[in-house]
């Protein structure tokens, strides 16, 4: 770790440099090798001579070719929508030695293949964009597992009395009373019996302080409280915090859960945090392994914060879909001063010109002549809330960056917050009645699966 620091604070800075000063050096470095850029054509030439291009791959390959492009873990279906450009994209690297007229061939068969499911109604689309069958199939099962779940009654749950001993605990601790939305949050998740619960969470609304109260009543109740998040440091939160052990991400409680280290039963509550950001293939397991074991599962977020970081968007569309299960912490009990919670609300609701021009006016941005100036500004301005408030924390966005100065440096310690762009999308549970035996899970995808009918889409 010390020798990367040092790296880092001893590298130089970067600096843009137009392709017409780098193309000369370019050149010189190529002839420098014994490959001027003359001869380089000309070997070129030479092999594409001894080895024509072929024209077309055979029956097989295309076959071969199109599943991998398709397949539930391929390159298409890390993406919630796709369009014929994102099909070019996938395929090009796989037809190095063919003729180029095949991709454009190639791209016609994907799109056309059952496995590609064209959408319909998509706002602002520039051209048909399609999903494949597998991304619709598990929005379909979330949906229906959750439809299942939110109806049940015989889930994990407390008498209300002892919930509200876990408030009255909370409150007394921070010496001030919870708010109506927390109270409402803890009470309903466990007191209802159902098997899912959906909390929605403002920025600064409490969300640990109302887990933390679940997680009291819940255990003192005699059941087992585990907590996971995508996010390995939200999972860590969820333990120091909220006092949710063992708390892990999700990849990791998964992989235990299928391959025997860890089990789910009846008298187990699972707590997912910042759910916004959970893509629906790990929603989907981990419903599957809560469900079989009938254990109760807590989702928590906030689809207008961070999203998915793969194809996602479950979140949001349960939220919209099974309202009597949504709790909200609507009440931003963080910030002190009235002005900026209206503008993290205008910044939440997508009003960020507002925000900004709240901010300027409010001396909160600070203009600095370059990138060290700032970071030296940063580092400088923390250190001093930090004498008054030690839990000041300090969160740059992007890579994790060091100051330029020693004396910042020495002061600082800088955590990195990824962005993800917010997807979304709708579920749609089967409509039809359920037979003896119905399972919203669906089989191991075959090599060739038939689309199911897509509902409404917001991609």
């Amino acid at each position: 770790m010390a020798k990367g620091i040092i790296a880092r604070d001893t590298r130089a800075q970067k600096r843009h440099e137009p392709v017409g000063k780098l193309l000369p050096r370019w050149l010189a470095e190529l002839a420098s090798v014994g490959w001027p850029v003359a001869e380089l054509a000309r070997a070129v030439d030479d092999q594409r001579r001894r080895r024509p291009l072929r024209q077309h791959l055979d029956r097989r390959e295309e076959q071969k070719l199109i599943a991998e492009v398709l397949a539930p873990e391929g390159p298409l279906a890390q993406r919630k929508v796709f369009a014929r450009r994102d099909a070019i994209v996938a395929l090009a690297p796989r037809l190095y030695g063919v003729h180029p007229a095949a991709l454009e061939e190639m791209a016609d068969r994907v799109l056309a293949d059952p496995e590609s499911v064209p959408l319909v109604a998509v706002p602002a689309a520039s051209e048909r964009p399609y999903a494949t069958a597998t991304t619709i199939a598990r929005e379909q099962a979330i949906a229906a597992a959750v439809d299942i779940e939110v109806a049940r009654r015989d889930a994990p749950a407390v008498p209300a009395a002892v919930a509200r001993l876990a408030i009255a605990a909370r409150e007394m601790e921070l010496g001030m009373p919870v708010t109506d939305g927390q109270r409402e949050a803890v009470l309903a998740t466990a007191t209802s019996g159902r098997g899912v619960e959906l909390i929605v969470g403002v920025a600064g609304s409490g969300k640990t302080t109302a887990l933390a109260a679940v997680r009291e009543a819940f255990e003192a109740e005699g059941y087992r409280v585990i907590g996971t998040s995508t996010s390995g440091q939200a999972a860590r939160t969820l333990g120091r915090a909220a006092g949710i052990e063992p708390s892990r991400t999700l990849a990791s409680l998964t992989w235990r859960l299928e391959h025997g280290q860890m089990s789910l039963d009846d008298r187990t509550l699972v707590v997912l945090d910042e759910a916004a950001m959970t893509d629906d293939r790990s929603m989907l397991q981990l419903l599957h392994h809560a469900a079989r074991a009938h254990a109760k599962v807590v989702m928590v977020g906030d689809h207008r914060q961070l999203g998915a970081v793969g194809p996602g968007g479950g979140f949001e569309a349960l939220v919209a879909r099974f309202g009597g299960a949504v709790h909200v912490l609507a009440e931003n009990v963080r910030q002190r001063d009235a002005g900026e919670r209206v503008a993290l609300t205008q910044l939440r609701d997508g009003d960020v010109a507002k925000a900004v021009a709240w901010y300027a006016r409010h001396s909160r941005i600070v203009v600095a002549r370059d990138r060290a100036t700032a970071i030296d500004k940063l580092v400088e301005g923390w250190a001093g809330d930090v004498t008054k408030d030690p839990s000041v924390a300090m969160t740059p966005l992007g890579e994790p960056t060091w100051p330029s100065s020693t004396a910042g440096a020495g002061r600082c310690g800088a955590r990195s917050v990824a962005s993800a762009k917010r997807s979304s999308s709708h579920l749609a549970a089967p409509a039809t009645p359920r037979a003896p035996g119905w399972s919203p899970w669906p089989p191991a995808p075959a090599a060739r699966s038939s689309p199911p009918r897509p509902g409404r889409w917001w991609g």
